[in-house]
């Protein structure tokens, strides 16, 4: 699920429809929904947050990427420590010569 908070509509964006396409092709289904107006990030996340109907939800923000093995990795840490919420560090194309 994806909350739109943008001034046009965040599917219509080349770069946007293209993640769809691939994550439809991965058989996942994107909705969208609108939230506005803009009420700070703690609003966004509930807004999503109330919404949500699955066993886990993940908070991605649209500058950050996950590969399949830390959304794993989460999930487990979740299942073998009985926590309620996890995190990963931050895996950016931008950071990808950082040491």
């Amino acid at each position: 699920m994806v909350s739109d908070q943008s001034d046009e509509a965040a599917e219509q964006q080349p770069a946007v429809a293209a993640a769809i396409r691939v994550l439809e092709h991965h058989g996942h289904k994107v909705k969208f929904i609108r939230n506005l107006p803009r009420l700070g990030m703690a609003q966004q996340r509930q807004c999503l947050l109330d919404k949500a109907a699955g066993e886990y939800v993940l908070f991605l923000d649209d500058d950050v990427l996950l590969e399949p093995w830390a959304l794993k990795t989460m999930v487990k840490v979740i299942q073998e420590e009985q926590c309620g919420i996890t995190g990963m560090f931050v895996i950016g194309l931008s950071y990808k010569d950082d040491v």
